[in-house]
């Protein structure tokens, strides 16, 4: 049986309010129904489809009996990143500079790709891809930030 696509990533977060923050305010993403489990967290997704999934690093249940099982470790990064395809590259690039954000984007020609990375409040690497871009558009160079 072939995979069919990505069904989700699980984040440990040190502060799940700023991570909600960054996940809906700045990325766009909504938060998504969560099944009742005991650990603080959130589910985060579009178009009513789940991508990420969070949990409050450093957690652990009052009674020991909870079948989750935190495996954060204090400064360990357990994802090296996170990719999304989107759309509207440029806008989404002057919302960034509006807002102040940090953000890197090159145009990767090969692939016909336009690609902005960012960093979440935990220091994952968020990759946002812009498919089917034939050239490289003129505004990248006036977009890093």
């Amino acid at each position: 049986m072939p995979i069919a696509e990505l069904d989700h990533y699980f984040i440990w977060s040190k502060d799940l309010e700023k991570s909600r923050q960054f996940y809906c305010d700045i990325l766009g993403l909504q938060v998504m129904p969560r099944p009742t489990v005991k650990l603080p967290g959130y589910r985060f997704g579009a178009n009513g489809k789940i991508q990420v999934h969070m949990g409050q690093a450093g957690w652990s249940s009052d009674d020991g009996n909870d079948s989750v099982t935190p495996t954060y470790e204090a400064g360990a990064i357990n994802v090296d990143h996170i990719a999304f395809i989107a759309t509207e590259a440029e806008i989404f690039a002057k919302h960034l500079r509006n807002i102040g954000v940090a953000f890197r984007i090159r145009y990767i020609d090969f692939m016909n790709l336009v690609q902005i990375d960012l960093t979440d409040p935990d220091g994952i690497l968020v990759e946002l891809n812009y498919y089917d871009i034939e050239t490289a558009p003129l505004w990248i160079s006036d977009s890093a930030s």
